[in-house]
């Protein structure tokens, strides 16, 4: 029954619910516009190094049925071809605390996947007090400069994308972990990262590159639900487990079969360990 439910929720694809409702507002240079889904208590999603807010579809879906779930793509999402500002990690984490002030959420949890866990991370080490509770996934205490991301860094300045190449089409199946059921969802997801310009996603790589929280953490008030697929060939569980062990209030979990994408593969697990934690961290508003 449970594997007839995940069959279903996959074939609605990388589409985003009807939202219950939609505000746009200036940040910075640009236009942002925030969605929300379902109700209950705020949890403020932050997308990954490419695909944006459709990526995550799946786990939307799963979140909206237990939280009041909103949505705003990361700077520079929709940018044109050459029309390129300059900024830095901490910029991109300061637009995180703006967008909290535009939407009026005080302290709401906030969940960051990859690239977006950075982000989020980056922002609750700066303002903590405007976090109530912080769920990241795939995403350690530092930056792992393993063969994976070298790869990528070489690839994304250097070869023109999206290309059908058989070595590109096995990075990202690598990304994915097992049990991916359909080729044709595998090409959807693949396809919806390359809606990120190849450009922006080079230079959030970039910016990726140079976090290392380990000095930083051990003070660290919010709570943090860190997790891992146990299939991720990005972020180790050692590097994992460091940083749950350097918060004063950590816990992690892995994610069985899962990679990288484990919010685009394994959406329910993930929405399940995110219920668990917020029932564990209930703290009074």
């Amino acid at each position: 029954m449970q594997s007839t439910i995940r069959w279903r929720d996959w074939q609605k694809g990388f589409v985003l619910p009807r939202p219950a409702w939609q505000k746009t507002f200036p940040l910075g240079n640009q236009l942002v516009t925030a969605q929300s889904w379902g109700e209950g208590d705020p949890l403020l999603l932050v997308p990954g190094l490419a695909g944006g807010l459709p990526l995550m579809a799946p786990l939307v879906r799963q979140l909206c049925q237990d939280f009041q779930v909103v949505g705003v793509e990361v700077r520079e999402e929709n940018r044109l071809i050459g029309d390129r500002k300059s900024y830095g990690l901490v910029d991109l984490a300061d637009d995180l605390v703006a967008k909290l002030d535009h939407l009026k959420l005080e302290s709401p949890t906030v969940l960051g996947v990859s690239f977006g866990g950075v982000l989020a991370m980056e922002a609750a080490l700066r303002h903590p007090a405007r976090f109530r509770r912080l769920v990241l996934q795939g995403v350690g205490s530092f930056f792992e400069n393993g063969l994976i991301p070298k790869v990528a860094q070489w690839v994304l300045p250097n070869i023109p994308l999206p290309t059908n190449k058989p070595g590109i089409n096995q990075f990202f199946k690598l990304l994915f972990g097992r049990n991916w059921p359909d080729r044709g969802l595998f090409d959807a997801a693949v396809r919806q990262c390359w809606q990120t310009d190849q450009g922006v996603i080079s230079e959030r790589l970039n910016l990726a590159r140079r976090f290392d929280w380990r000095e930083r953490l051990n003070r660290f008030p919010v709570p943090v639900l860190a997790m891992r697929g146990d299939k991720d060939v990005m972020v180790s569980k050692t590097c994992c487990m460091d940083l749950v062990k350097r918060v004063p209030s950590g816990l992690i979990r892995e994610i069985a079969g899962a990679g990288h994408m484990a919010f685009a593969t394994h959406p329910e697990q993930m929405a399940a360990e995110v219920v668990r934690f917020a029932a564990r961290h209930c703290i009074a508003a």
